[in-house]
């Protein structure tokens, strides 16, 4: 009885699902030298597809989890087993495994579970080392209540190596990797940049082939990788970035901070964790060949065209940009990221007249937004301008922040290895506490002016600005919380001359999952009758006829006169410029079938076909379905009667070309 009424008060006063919980047996906060046991479900234990793992490579795991086999663990002190928690398997350089003492202010706010097997430094078999980290990871998850979809390796230095390679070898379940001071990739990559040994191929653990590269792409891995500016293996790790993962657009993000070899900070294992568990929605992604230069698709042009090989920025002798319309945001600890890449000036009037800017904005209003005032004079704006002028033959560029009217110029700089046959990739990864931005080329050290918070990092190709860490706080606590946009332009220094012309071969940016849509005008025509008619609600319709100003009105309603390309520009009450659908429209002429019956289709509206009948008239028959595609073409001659079947239902106009007149019919197939 008194058993019974105990059990009655505890669930009075212990919520039902603390009693169902996965309570750690441990408590929280560290925990040293602790046995896990066998795993109780020897299902979750599978071979990996790279052929490496499990059953294949990896020691059995319930060998590497029986007594003898300890492991040290640290549980954030808010963990109480009611709400799924991430995990951090750690494969350290040194026997040992506890938790990196300033990083656990890190797995409390992340709520991340840190786990470590012992005795697997540098001096155990890299099969051991791996398979206990693997083996650990396993019994965790049947030991707490661990959440599958926030499940990382770490190490550092040799462990950092181990780490990255088995999220390689199961992205099934880890979804990203935390090497510090060392990483790894699955095959060789070229040996750009200095090392203890060059031509070791230090980031090489197992190779893989390009299958299971293509492979673990598919699980959309992440990879924070840690180092710092007086790492002795910032070389190999900087190969392992710039010549592995990104070529092979593997998710990585290049974190340095100040210190010798395995330096790290909280802030340092922040920001990576904060990179692996990135949103990645993608705000704009494109080669430029599925857009227009229409004003209202995903990027605005002025004085750009697209040509064969991206987009084509034209001056003249004034400036050419292209802008994208929609709005994202970095301003947050996860922030964006920006990647493009411009074509080589092979077939180009003058590299040596040009200057090419990238300016990041504010967005204040959509007045602001649609009327651009001139990129190249527009310092009103609070933006991060970046400039390179090949007026030289060396590219010079400048880094510059404004701030409503106020310029502050942070970073010049020359680029060393650039030649006119090279294409130019700028990468941008922009968040709360920095922006890093990485080249494809050097900067000349000797040039080099910065001021401070500004460095120059990654073998003089990337720079790197803390805002903290410069004299004045270039940004007010409430500046860029309504997002960003970014416009590209380009000009000749000297006017009057060839040049000026720059090709966008590529644009991404990416957000943090909190991208918004700016409200950017779209507009649509459609066929209506025998005239054509826009969307309501803008303040002026500018009609085309095969790219030529057909008609400027306030009403959206058109009558062409002429068969051809149709498309509008529509003008909102803030300016904002909206490009159509293009339509082509053929004008029927009515009299001339009232007067002519030698021309005859039936039947109207037909079942999947219809005749085609001429009397006493021969010529060229051609049928266009609605959107202007011309289907089918042949002659037919006097007194002809000719069948024809559609593959699709729809309008469809059929027109007969004689020597002396078009007449055109317009037929509904169902």
């Amino acid at each position: 009885m008194k058993a019974f009424q105990l059990a009655i008060f505890f669930s009075l006063i212990i919520p039902t699902s603390a009693l169902l919980a996965q309570q750690s047996p441990w408590g929280t906060g560290t925990i040293s030298n602790v046995v896990l046991g066998e795993l109780e479900d020897p299902t979750v234990i599978q071979p990996s597809n790279s052929g490496y793992g499990s059953g294949t490579y990896f020691p059995a795991e319930n060998s590497l989890l029986e007594d003898g086999n300890t492991f040290d663990i640290y549980i954030p002190p808010s963990y109480d087993g009611t709400e799924p928690y991430g995990l951090v398997t750690w494969i350290n350089s040194g026997n040992n495994s506890g938790v990196q003492g300033s990083w656990t202010q890190v797995l409390d706010e992340k709520k991340l579970i840190w786990v470590g097997g012992d005795d697997i430094g540098n001096s155990v078999y890299i099969h051991i080392r791996m398979g206990k980290a693997w083996a650990g990871m396993l019994r965790m998850r049947e030991i707490l209540n661990i959440d599958d979809s926030r499940i990382y390796t770490s190490g550092n230095s040799g462990g950092a190596r181990m780490a990255n390679t088995l999220a390689y070898i199961y992205p099934e379940w880890f979804k990203g990797a935390l090497p510090s001071c060392g990483a790894s990739f699955p095959e060789e990559v070229d040996q750009d940049y200095e090392t203890q040994n060059p031509d070791s191929h230090y980031e090489v653990i197992i190779p893989f082939d390009q299958d299971h590269i293509n492979y673990i792409k598919t699980f959309d891995q992440r990879y924070g990788i840690m180092t710092s500016y007086g790492d002795f293996r910032e070389g190999d790790i900087m190969n392992i970035y710039h010549n592995g993962m990104e070529p092979n657009a593997m998710k990585g993000k290049f974190l340095e901070t100040s210190g010798g070899h395995c330096s790290t900070t909280a802030e340092h294992f922040r920001d990576a964790i904060n990179f692996v568990e990135h949103g990645f929605e993608q705000v704009l992604l494109t080669d430029f060949s599925d857009y227009p230069p229409v004003t209202g698709q995903p990027l605005i042009y002025q004085n750009a065209s697209q040509g064969p090989f991206g987009t084509l920025l034209l001056p003249g002798d004034g400036e050419a940009y292209t802008q994208n319309a929609e709005i994202f945001h970095w301003r947050d600890p996860k922030g964006a990221i920006i990647d493009f890449l411009s074509s080589d000036f092979t077939g180009l009037s003058n590299p040596s007249n040009t200057s090419f800017r990238m300016d990041i904005s504010e967005y204040g209003a959509p007045n602001d937004f649609c009327t651009p005032n001139g990129l190249f004079s527009d310092s009103d704006k609070t933006s991060i301008s970046y400039q390179i002028d090949f007026s030289s033959g060396i590219p010079f560029c400048e880094l510059t922040l404004n701030n409503t009217g106020t310029q502050t110029t942070i970073f010049t700089g020359s680029l060393s290895d650039w030649t006119a046959e090279d294409p130019i990739r700028i990468k941008y990864h922009l968040w709360d506490q920095e922006l890093r931005i990485e080249l494809s080329h050097h900067f000349d050290a000797g040039g080099i002016s910065v001021i401070n918070g500004v460095r120059l990092l990654d073998d003089n190709r990337s720079i790197r600005i803390r805002w903290s860490e410069m004299d004045t706080a270039p940004w007010t606590a409430d500046q860029w919380q309504n997002g960003a946009y970014i416009r590209f332009g380009s000009l000749k220094p000297t006017p009057g001359i060839d040049g000026g012309e720059f090709i966008l071969r590529s644009l991404n940016i990416i957000t943090d999952g909190t991208a918004t849509q700016f409200p950017y005008p779209t507009v649509s025509i459609s066929e209506n009758g025998e005239q054509l008619s826009a969307e309501t609600g803008f303040i002026n319709y500018e009609w085309f006829l095969d790219g030529q100003t057909v008609a400027n009105s306030s009403s959206p309603d058109f009558q062409p006169t002429q068969s051809g390309n149709y498309n509008v520009f529509a003008t909102d009450e803030f300016g904002c410029v909206a490009g159509s659908n293009q339509i082509y429209f053929i004008v029927t002429d009515i009299h001339e079938l009232e007067e002519n019956q030698a021309f005859l289709t039936y039947p109207n509206p037909g079942n999947g076909a219809c005749n085609i009948e001429l009397q006493n008239v021969e010529g060229m028959v051609s049928i266009f379905s609605v959107d202007g595609r011309k289907t089918s073409e042949f002659l037919m001659n006097k007194n002809e009667i000719r069948n024809i079947t559609f593959d699709q239902a729809g309008i469809y106009f059929i027109r007969l070309n004689t020597v002396d007149k078009v007449i055109t019919r317009k037929i509904n197939i169902q």
